[in-house]
């Protein structure tokens, strides 16, 4: 910044008499001074961008993984259901859709994410273009010292305009972060909701299956079953049964003490 003002400075000195040999030199070294800057600005300018890009390829790559693995747990509920044969074609109905509407979910939002990675792209390859132009005009000073007054006014207004042009860039990069952080957070909003009715069918599946595998004329003690309402808890359900919150859990193959309300579950 400083340099180029002395430049300007010079080039109005000059205004008000002839050009010597001399002067034309001290002109011609602030020019190449100011060349010799706007290239190494353009340079670490490229530079950033460059680091931008890796860090952003990073994260999607990371988005994809996530993708795979919840696509993974998907399979591995299908499987699961498949299992159940005929007896369970209602229930097994009503996952697939469940499954298809993620499915679906997912899918917008991998789309949605490739489409701002190229619309990223587009936007630092016009402003690699806009800089290569930058130098392009600076190269061409030294062809034209006999405008050196104008020459010198025009490299002040592609400073303005480089400023100009990195403070939009660093609101963009901003923005760009920010929505990349609600987009995180929402995939993993999705991706708990899905475990959470996972979990809750899971259980279902659990004890239907143990209501097929227990014969209606057996000997043996008939199950107790109990519908979780609102309020209830695992360890009130237990207290309210004369049993234990560990019991019930064994009972019925939960991975946790959290209960949906609708969720049935079998008392032993």
């Amino acid at each position: 910044m400083k340099r180029i003002f002395l430049v300007i400075i010079g080039g109005l000195t000059l205004s008000g008499c002839v050009a010597t040999q001399t002067d034309v030199g001290m002109v011609q070294e602030k020019v190449s001074t100011v060349e010799e800057d706007l290239y190494a600005t353009t340079k670490a300018l490229v530079e950033r961008l460059n680091t931008i890009e890796d860090t952003n390829n990073k994260r999607f790559a990371s988005l994809s993984e996530r993708i795979d693995a919840l696509e993974g747990q998907r399979a591995i509920l299908s499987d699961e259901i498949a299992k159940l044969g005929a007896d369970l074609k209602a229930l097994a109905g009503k996952i697939e859709e469940l499954d298809y509407t993620y499915k679906e979910q997912l899918k917008g939002e991998k789309e949605s994410v490739q489409s701002r990675e190229f619309e990223m792209r587009r936007d630092i390859e016009g402003l690699k273009k806009t800089y290569a132009d930058i130098i392009t005009s600076i190269a061409s000073l030294n062809k034209n010292l006999t405008t050196m007054q104008s020459d010198i006014l025009t490299v002040n207004k592609a400073q303005v305009s480089i400023g100009e042009t990195l403070n939009k860039l660093s609101v963009s990069i901003q923005e760009l972060t920010s929505r990349y952080s609600d987009m995180e957070s929402k995939v993993d909003s999705n991706i708990q909701v899905f475990l959470d009715e996972l979990t809750r069918q899971e259980s279902e599946i659990f004890y239907l299956k143990n209501r097929i595998e227990t014969p209606q004329t057996s000997k043996t003690r008939e199950l107790r079953t109990y519908t979780v309402k609102s309020g209830d808890s695992l360890g009130k359900i237990a207290e309210q049964f004369g049993t234990t919150a560990g019991e019930i859990k064994k009972a019925n193959n939960l991975k946790s003490d959290v209960v949906y309300i609708g969720q049935k579950l079998i008392i032993p």
